[in-house]
């Protein structure tokens, strides 16, 4: 197979790593320990990454499975295997709270920001755990509290100022659902049966030039801004939004940009083997 740049069959295959999912995503590859005739499941794998990487890198002897419960983005999996021809790769619409598989199945799961999109973390761990083989290695990753701090701090002193409290804490719950604290997840791996548990951490950022560019952001007007303005009754958003807006733009005024932190944690642990 060849991959000139103008082949317009080749080129939407080639760019297919959405940038949010890289740095994350990148750290999880490096820590895969490789092997032969492994089973290899990634929860959550959306359009296919890291799983269709992990299927080039780790080769023909192991099967590779996907699961999620987004279909379409499935459905961009699947051309993707098929355009490397990876026959040992499928993908199945599933949450990761039951999943189709047996017990004891996989000697390699991973996650690249799957599990903060569960409906039960508790279950989807416990799950993960039933299937995973003995010595399985598991890895997840995911950002932290403290994600977007920036903006956050801004929006709730808006939401002060506009006499919000409610909207506050529906605030406070809407990170600490997106977002549990570590301690709560090693806390629910250890519950789970998992052991050898380790933790990285890392971080990255967003730089934009002001506050308005950030709010116009594909991604952030793709995945965030729908669940911010649910935090805010109707008829409050404008005025919460544009008071939000004027004071990220002041702080870039200031420091000649605006910036995003997204602090995450690579998680790796074991089945105990008891």
């Amino acid at each position: 197979m060849s991959f000139p740049e103008n082949n317009p069959d080749v080129v939407p295959f080639l760019d297919e790593l959405p940038f949010w999912s890289a740095p994350f995503g990148l750290d999880l590859l490096e820590r895969v320990k490789p092997g032969i005739h492994l089973n290899v499941l990634d929860v959550g794998t959306g359009t296919g990454f890291p799983l269709i990487e992990l299927a080039m890198r780790l080769g023909k002897t192991c099967q590779f499975y996907g699961i999620d419960p987004a279909e379409a983005a499935l459905e961009r999996a699947r051309e993707k295997a098929d355009f490397y021809d990876l026959n040992n790769v499928s993908f199945h619409t599933s949450k990761a709270e039951h999943t189709p598989f047996s017990a004891s199945f996989f000697h390699r799961i991973v996650s690249n920001n799957g599990f903060n999109n569960v409906d039960n973390l508790e279950l989807a761990l416990k799950e993960s755990y039933r299937i995973a083989a003995p010595r399985c290695q598991f890895i997840m990753t995911m950002n932290t509290s403290g994600t977007m701090i920036e903006f956050y701090r801004l929006f709730e002193e808006a939401l002060k100022e506009e006499g919000l409290p409610d909207s506050v804490q529906k605030m406070k719950q809407h990170i600490a659902a997106k977002r549990p604290h570590l301690s709560k997840v090693v806390s629910l791996l250890r519950k789970a049966g998992f052991r050898h548990i380790r933790k990285h951490r890392n971080s990255f950022t967003y730089r934009f030039t002001d506050g308005s560019s950030m709010l116009q952001h594909g991604f952030i007007k793709l995945a965030f801004m729908e669940p911010w303005k649910e935090l805010v009754p109707m008829e409050k958003q404008k005025t919460v939004f544009s008071k939000t807006e004027r004071k990220m733009n002041e702080e870039a005024r200031k420091n000649g940009f605006f910036q995003l932190t997204i602090p995450f944690v690579i998680i790796e642990a074991e089945k105990n083997t008891r």
